[in-house]
């Protein structure tokens, strides 16, 4: 687990600079420009069912069983008092599928978040899949989150590359 980038520029009083930031999804803190984006890349995460998954550099592949994947954050990496969104980048490796997922939300605080989608995904294309968003008022504990599905060979070739914990605009 990572922090992907932080950006932070003096920006200064350039308006013209300042929509053309925000239109390509930064935001900005008095005159300073700031993006915050963590990974867990796959082979960071922990699966039910170890045995139901390949990996190929650092993404899994699902070959049946129980698809049921789980990670872990550190809430101190995290900026007190913004809000973050939690997603699973998913693909399938060679034919479209439709089913329902479990997405999952455990935070420190013993809250959880929990939501069944039909999701869609299409092969060789990836996806950003929802978990949910929080406010990170937690200045220590674990971000957790699970992404299940159907047990058998219904998601039988799905990919998984990362989960990306990303600060809302």
């Amino acid at each position: 687990m990572f922090l992907a980038k932080i950006l932070l520029y003096n920006i200064g009083p350039s308006r013209d600079r300042q929509n053309l930031l925000l239109k390509r999804g930064y935001y900005f803190i008095g005159y300073y420009l700031m993006e915050s984006v963590s990974f867990v890349h796959a082979n960071e995460l922990t699966y039910a069912d170890p045995s139901a998954w390949i990996f190929h550099d650092d993404i899994a592949e699902f070959l049946g069983g129980n698809p049921q994947v789980d990670g872990t954050y550190d809430a101190k990496k995290l900026v007190l008092g913004s809000e973050y969104k939690v997603y699973y980048y998913v693909s399938m490796k060679d034919r479209k599928e439709t089913h329902p997922v479990t997405l999952t939300l455990h935070l420190p605080d013993g809250k959880t978040k929990q939501r069944t989608e039909t999701i869609t995904l299409d092969p060789s294309r990836y996806q950003a899949v929802f978990v949910g968003k929080f406010l990170n008022i937690y200045p220590s504990g674990d971000i957790k989150f699970t992404f299940s599905g159907v047990t058998g060979d219904t998601w039988k070739g799905l990919l998984l590359e990362y989960v990306l914990i990303t600060s809302n605009g």
